[in-house]
């Protein structure tokens, strides 16, 4: 658990987009062992699935970061337009790990199963960062109010129908 927020608080203090994959990544392998310290087979094969979509989202955040740094010749943190692919594989990759719909399955499958403590600390962090990754690069990105509206809506439904309370609280992330 100390990994993973020591991860989470290298995110936030990450000052070019190479410390910010690093810390990301770190961030996805100790939240899938978190995830796995549930010690059932769901929360094994839920932690696999985790791990898997993180993989991905990781992938595509360094080619956006890789292109970024061809096309600028740059890696620092900063505003981002969104008028070039690396910018908009970066939005993904970003969108990926805030669980934007349809990408957001991840939370209420993968957070219940880890252990009591894992899912407060779980819940506690990985959204958030990504929320302040989005602040960082896009700010005034006025597609990401539609983005959080849906968000919002779209949680709330979930949670409201859910009857677990450790999936409500992934829902209501």
């Amino acid at each position: 658990a100390q990994g993973y927020v020591a991860g989470a608080i290298g995110v936030c203090f990450a000052g070019d987009l190479i410390a910010l994959f690093v810390f990301w990544e770190w961030m996805a392998l100790c939240s899938t062992v978190l995830i796995w310290c549930g010690g059932t087979e769901s929360s094994r094969r839920a932690g696999v699935r985790y791990g898997v979509l993180h993989l991905v989202g990781g992938a595509v955040l360094m080619l956006g970061i890789a292109g970024m740094m061809v096309r600028t010749g740059s890696v620092d943190i900063g505003a981002l337009g969104l008028d070039h692919l690396d910018s908009w594989l970066i939005l993904i990759a970003v969108l990926i790990n805030v669980a934007a719909p349809p990408l957001n399955a991840w939370i209420a499958d993968a957070y219940p199963e880890s252990t009591i403590s894992g899912t407060v600390i779980l819940s506690a962090c990985t959204t958030k960062t990504a929320v302040l990754a989005l602040i960082l690069m896009f700010p005034g990105t006025s597609m990401l109010i539609g983005i959080g509206l849906l968000m919002i809506f779209h949680g709330l439904m979930y949670a409201l129908l859910e009857s677990d309370m450790r999936r409500m609280l992934a829902y209501s992330i």
